[in-house]
């Protein structure tokens, strides 16, 4: 379940989220629609990547397409609302308030579903974005309506909850990746970058990639796993294969993609199980930002890499370029199966962790 993953990705100095995660969601006394309502319109107005792309497949499945559409319609409006509304009360000058706002707001009033729940949504969602007249706006709505306070509680910790889940991975990843959070492209300072005398060292630059030389064997020391490698080509339909699923024990490197420590793209693939039990990637749901992944080449070096992201994708929607798109550096691609499982079609979706080379071990690299 993407709840599931996304709880795992949580790292142990925020296990108050994770298990405040699994409660307001899994545990919660809402309906249904005013649950996943609320997830996704809070999803969305987090701005966090990681929390929507895990927590969006789990949401339309459980909404009508009316209320998936009406969920993200409040996330949009009070966007621009919650921006309008906060400013207005918060200008001294009372005149402000006596003005026309001139604001087109249809959808408020022909939500598609039920006046009550775009409310609730809509409340949420101001609460993350921190609009005062907002919430007292859509809160007397509320109660006007017979929403008891619980209910509308419920609502506002779902909100916090998915806001600090999305500050704290999108951090994360941040930090995995090597970049401070005022990085920009091209390596000029951030808005906050300090006075050159007090600039801090510059982190090392990432290791030069490697030529061609085969995977011969992939560790994950977090994870236990230590496995042989062989090689994959795409199928008849220019499809990805995968290791043979009577045998638990490897990893397929596709072999015309980039070897360890190339430039490029390289990808990994692993069974989550077989049919005789749990396979070499059984725990790539739980591994974390920056674990390292040690790829062994044929001619004796290692390309190890780190993880900056794990992210799952319904297979129905998979970002083929996200995924597989060359990001001009050496990186790394682990990928298995996730999601919920039926036994006629299987796994619903994807895992991928993201990794970039960080080190080479055994020789000199060069570009």
């Amino acid at each position: 379940m993407a709840l599931d993953e996304l709880k795992s990705a949580i790292p142990d100095y925020a296990k108050d989220l994770r298990l405040n995660l699994g409660s307001v969601i899994g545990n919660s006394d809402l309906p249904q629609q005013q649950l996943w309502g609320t997830v996704l319109a809070c999803a969305i107005a987090s701005r966090s990547p990681r929390v929507l792309r895990e927590l969006e497949p789990a949401a339309k499945e459980q909404l009508s397409p009316e209320a998936y559409t009406a969920a993200k319609s409040a996330a949009a409006i009070m966007a621009m609302n919650n921006v309008f509304y906060r400013t207005r009360h918060l200008l001294s000058d009372p005149e402000y308030a006596t003005m026309r706002a001139g604001l087109r707001m249809n959808v408020i009033g022909n939500p598609g579903v039920e006046k009550v729940d775009f409310e609730l949504w809509s409340l949420a969602v101001s609460a993350i974005n921190g609009c005062g007249q907002c919430l007292d706006s859509h809160e007397q709505v509320l109660r006007k309506a017979g929403v008891d306070r619980e209910t509308i509680q419920e609502a506002v910790k779902i909100a916090a909850v998915l806001q600090a889940v999305g500050a704290t991975l999108d951090a994360e990843a941040v930090l995995a990746a090597g970049h401070a959070p005022d990085a920009r492209p091209g390596g000029g300072p951030g808005r906050h970058a300090s006075p050159p005398a007090r600039r801090a060292a510059r982190p090392a630059p990432p290791p030069a990639s490697l030529p061609r030389s085969r995977a011969t064997r992939l560790r994950i020391p977090s994870l236990d796993v230590d496995a042989p490698v062989i090689g994959l080509r795409l199928d008849r339909d220019r499809r990805l294969t995968a290791p043979p699923v009577d045998d638990p024990k490897p990893v397929g490197w596709y072999t015309d993609g980039p070897t360890p420590g190339e430039r490029g793209t390289a990808l990994v693939v692993g069974h989550r199980d077989t049919r005789t039990g749990p396979a070499v990637f059984a725990p790539i749901e739980r591994i974390r930002t920056g674990a390292r992944v040690e790829a062994r080449r044929e001619d004796g070096r290692t390309a190890v890499y780190t993880v900056y992201a794990v992210r799952t994708y319904a297979k129905a929607h998979f970002p083929d370029q996200e995924v597989y798109g060359n990001r001009g550096r050496p990186e790394l691609r682990l990928i298995t199966c996730g999601g919920a499982y039926d036994h006629t079609t299987g796994y619903a979706a994807n895992v991928i962790a993201f990794a970039h080379l960080t080190e080479i071990r055994g020789g000199t690299s060069t570009h």
